[in-house]
């Protein structure tokens, strides 16, 4: 699937998982990450696929634990939601 085809709406919690990946939180695999974010493992699994497949994140194995880095493309995206959050602070997150 193209990226432009990938459709993801994203809330509060979900910008809170994928800020945690790109905003130095020093354990990055999807378990720790999970709990700091209070989503269980599975859900944290589908994030990862889906932030994976519009280039968000890259995910590295080592041995049973999946490592979760950012791309530019994502830390763009942060930056974005960041400017926005303090250019417009009535602006509210989908499902906040």
């Amino acid at each position: 699937m193209r990226d432009r085809d990938k459709k993801l709406l994203i809330n509060k919690k979900q910008l809170l998982f994928l800020k945690l990946i790109g905003n130095g939180f020093k354990d990055k695999f999807i378990l720790a990450v999970a709990k700091k974010s209070g989503f269980t493992y599975a859900h944290s699994s589908k994030l990862v696929k889906d932030f994976e497949e519009i280039g968000l994140i890259k995910t590295n194995v080592d041995g049973r634990k999946r490592y979760l880095k950012m791309t530019k493309k994502g830390k763009e995206i942060i930056k974005l939601f960041d400017e926005i959050a303090k250019a417009c602070p009535h602006f509210r997150f989908y499902n906040e």
